[in-house]
Formats: structure tokens, sequence, C-alpha cells
């Protein structure tokens, strides 16, 4: 079993974390949108939501912004 911590820092700026349990790979998403509080993601055509913790909204919030600066 290895640890987030131990992903995150093997697998570097191409994955990014929403939550305590949860990796996200950046370049398979395509749209966030907001369900219940909860982070809709849009990736390869599918929804997924998924639980994004109070603590790692800030990271993932600056990094959408600025994909959305590199995409106009």
């Amino acid at each position: 079993r290895t640890a987030l911590k131990e992903l995150e820092a093997q697998w570097g700026d191409d994955w990014i974390r929403v939550h305590r349990n949860a990796l996200v790979c950046k370049s398979a998403i395509q749209s966030f949108n907001s369900v219940e509080r909860k982070l809709a993601v849009t990736y390869q055509g599918k929804l997924a939501v998924l639980e994004v913790s109070r603590r790692h909204k800030p990271e993932l919030r600056r990094w959408f912004k600025t994909l959305q600066v590199t995409q106009s």
C-alpha cells in the first residue's frame, strides 16, 4: 500500500489532490462544476462527482484559474 504523499512526490505536477484520499489526473479533466457543494469533474466525456476537502479547495481553484488563463 502506497501513501498518497508518496504518489504525489512520484507523479509530480501531473496530478492534483482534491481530498485526503483522492488524487485527480490534471490532463484528464475537461471541466469543473459544483454539485451540492461537491466538485463535479468532467473527464473523458464522463461526469464524476468528487468530495473536495476545504483544505484542498484553494489549491484547486488556483490551478483551475491558471488553466483558464492559458486557454484564453
